[in-house]
């Protein structure tokens, strides 16, 4: 039977209470870090304004203290895991990524870092040094799989296939001591649900560790917004969506850590669906159907 266990519940299992994430930005320009991007104006759906943390600009130490500004004073001093999550932290120069996952590491504070990652930019050298730091920090690399059939990732122009993205989960736990979560994206142009399933069921093969769900969200600006208004993509309802996730954490084997159950457009550039709104809400939906089912 289906049970969630969140990223929370990790935390609690390992440090004995809940961790907070600090997003860190190493370039002061996440935009930057996208060579996907850069070369090919990125996937069809990618809104970076939309989705990502926005950290002060300046060094790691001031983004620090810009995030924690808003806790209690008494909790200034808690620990926190380094989010690299603007771009992709992965195609920094690797002397630049290194230093700054050096400087971030070093922070007392710091229990551990997780950077996201697009699979055709993990470098042996960086893989070589993550390793050496699981030995004192957790360390996790997130990597966007999205789908596991071609034909979808070339029509959202993700850059690359779904063997590449495999290839690169396995590459990466060969290193034992690095924890591997993969990104998916239910409701991707033309795929029924079946499909979706599918690529679960793929992931779940890999012996991935966690896995973040988002729906398909329609951003302003985005080249999927003109197909939306235009008619050409149908989204999923809430209902739908709900389905799919309670699905899919079912077929996925036990122990494997939820990320993140409901993706998150800032509502100044959400288009659609609106029934995330608040997201709140259907997270404690989907909760509700798998406490249900376990019962």
């Amino acid at each position: 039977m289906a049970r969630l266990f969140t990223f929370g519940d990790y935390c609690k299992q390992r440090h004995g209470r809940r961790i907070p994430r600090l997003v860190f930005d190493l370039t002061n320009d996440g935009e930057e870090t996208c060579t996907h991007r850069a070369k090919t104006g990125g996937c069809t759906y990618c809104c970076p304004k939309g989705y990502e943390v926005q950290s002060i600009k300046g060094g790691l130490k001031e983004q620090k203290e810009h995030a924690i500004k808003s806790w209690a004073e008494d909790k200034r001093t808690y620990p926190f895991y380094a989010y690299l999550q603007h771009g992709t932290p992965t195609s920094i120069e690797i002397n630049r990524l290194i230093k700054g996952c050096d400087e971030l590491l070093q922070d007392s504070q710091c229990v551990g870092l997780i950077i996201a990652s697009r699979p055709d930019t993990i470098r042996d050298e960086y893989l070589e040094y993550l390793n050496e730091k699981t030995r004192d920090k957790d360390i996790w690399l997130e990597i966007g799989v999205q789908s596991s059939h071609n034909k979808t990732l070339e029509s959202i122009n993700r850059g690359h296939t779904w063997e590449c993205a495999r290839d690169a989960i396995k590459h990466v736990s060969e290193y034992k001591g690095i924890k591997v979560g993969v990104h998916v994206i239910l409701g991707l142009p033309d795929e029924d649900r079946k499909m979706m399933l599918t690529t679960i069921k793929r992931i779940d093969k890999l012996g991935i560790d966690a896995i973040k769900f988002h729906q398909l969200q329609i951003a302003k600006g985005t080249s999927l917004e003109d197909d939306y208004k235009e008619g050409r993509l149908r989204l999923l309802s809430m209902e739908e969506y709900i389905d799919i996730v309670v699905e899919s954490i079912r077929l996925l084997r036990d122990g494997i850590i939820t990320l993140r159950l409901v993706g998150i457009t800032h509502l100044p550039f959400l288009v659609a669906p609106r029934w995330i709104e608040p997201y709140a809400r259907v997270v404690q939906m989907i909760r509700n159907r798998l406490l249900y089912e376990t019962k």
